[in-house]
């Protein structure tokens, strides 16, 4: 697993380089990898045996139909041949003329230098614990990938440490952002198994329905950074919006549920108790201190209020729904709300059970909603979702990955980071100069 984690980062941020000097031909990058793979195929391969390997050699997940299409492109141009269902190579591989394989050595040699680094940031911050032992660098190296490659680490102890290494090491940024745009764009190819349809396939309008927090993302009330990823977000919506302009109507609408507006007042009525002074406020919520923050008196509060609604919301184009639209009868058919789902997100582990059971209520009746707007309808394109709820909160996008049972269906929520990946995806965006890690 360690070195199937190593290679996984070297081969993303080859990934990633390859994306420039192939400009952005995706197609052609994964081509080159597929071929470095025959060297160790003595007498061919079958097509399953190559994309159980490209995906078990370079820890990609890549879609059969993406390696179908591409096989079939290789033999067409000469490069690979097809007899009795295997495929090999016409010329033997040459390694100094292949991309995939002078990159891979480059990149591992510079990545050692950036973990050697990282053991020596560490070792200095602490010096209690100085020299590590050789287990513990291995350790922390493996735990500082899965960082890298956003991947829940059993050391996620040293996830502080790992961002005030990042920001105290500006010169490593440009190897670092080659991972981590090369996990996007991975990301991406996993979510599309149709790499060249692109947006053309897109003629489904979609509704967000946006979770109170990624409201107050909008707000910039969560602090710099969570208004930062709502930016992001809300320029590829507009983006599409853009690219779909001949269509009738706006293909994303973004919108709050009425429940949702209803957990905002009440959470700015809280906030006018703490400016009277009759409740404490509490340190951990930024969103709270930043609304209570300025306020004299409570009309102060409701000023704030009223922008929020008025400006920042209508300002970006996001509503309340007019009704949630569902009958009586589909509400019955598709609803959530009952015990049968509530067991099977706890045996699924989708909850913590230590959570309180409003919490549990809260999440479902969101997911409820959606599935109810979609006519318990599912897809594995977000273009053809039709309805999405965006939250940040653990029960709610744990719940819905539960009820999707597939991972390949759009599930009824979505965290705000990965609906911006798809949508980056579905524009085909390029990568910019100077982009922070």
């Amino acid at each position: 697993m360690e070195n199937q984690t190593k290679d996984s980062l070297a081969a993303l941020a080859v990934f990633r380089e390859l994306y420039d000097t192939e400009r952005g031909d995706i197609r052609s990058i994964i081509g080159k990898f597929i071929i470095t793979l025959f060297p160790k195929f003595k007498n061919g391969a079958d097509e399953e045996t190559i994309i159980t390997s490209l995906n078990d050699t370079y820890g990609f997940e890549i879609p059969q139909a993406v390696v179908t299409s591409l096989l079939k492109k290789l033999v067409k141009n000469g490069t690979l041949k097809k007899e009795n269902s295997h495929y090999s190579l016409v010329k033997e591989l040459d390694e100094t003329s292949n991309d995939v394989v002078k990159n891979d050595k480059k990149i591992k040699a510079s990545h050692q230098e950036v973990y050697d680094e990282l053991i020596q940031f560490l070792e200095e911050k602490d010096e209690k614990t100085s020299p590590l032992s050789p287990s513990k660098k291995e350790n922390i190296v493996g735990a500082f990938r899965d960082f890298l490659m956003d991947k829940k680490s059993n050391s996620g102890e040293y996830t502080a440490i790992f961002h005030d290494f990042v920001l105290n090491h500006i010169d490593l940024k440009d190897r670092l952002n080659t991972v981590k745009e090369g996990v996007i764009l991975m990301r991406g190819l996993q979510y599309h198994s149709d790499i060249e349809s692109g947006m053309s396939t897109w003629k489904t309008p979609l509704t967000i329905f946006l979770d109170m927090e990624i409201l107050f993302h909008a707000a910039g009330y969560n602090g710099g950074s969570d208004k930062t990823f709502f930016s992001d977000f809300l320029k590829l919506v507009q983006e599409v919006n853009n690219h779909k302009k001949n269509y009738k109507k706006r293909i994303i609408h973004l919108k709050y549920f009425s429940k949702t507006k209803q957990d905002v007042d009440n959470f700015f009525t809280t906030a006018k108790s703490i400016v009277k002074g009759t409740i404490s406020p509490d340190p951990s919520k930024t969103a709270m201190t930043e609304i209570v923050t300025g306020c004299e008196k409570t009309s102060d509060v409701l000023s704030k209020k009223t922008n929020f609604y008025s400006k920042v919301l209508k300002g970006f184009g996001i509503l309340e729904a007019e009704d949630d639209g569902y009958a009586q009868d589909e509400e019955s058919k598709y609803g959530l709300e009952n015990a049968e789902t509530l067991n099977l997100i706890k045996k699924e582990g989708g909850y913590d059970t230590s959570k309180k059971e409003k919490q549990r209520e809260y999440s479902l009746k969101h997911l409820s909603s959606i599935n109810i707007l979609r006519k318990g309808r599912t897809s594995d394109k977000l273009q053809d979702a039709h309805y999405l709820f965006v939250s940040g909160t653990g029960t709610t996008l744990s719940g819905a990955f539960d009820i999707a049972k597939d991972s390949k269906k759009i599930p009824l929520a979505l965290h705000l980071n990965s609906v911006t990946e798809r949508l980056w995806f579905l524009l085909n965006k390029g990568f910019g100069n100077g982009k922070d890690t």
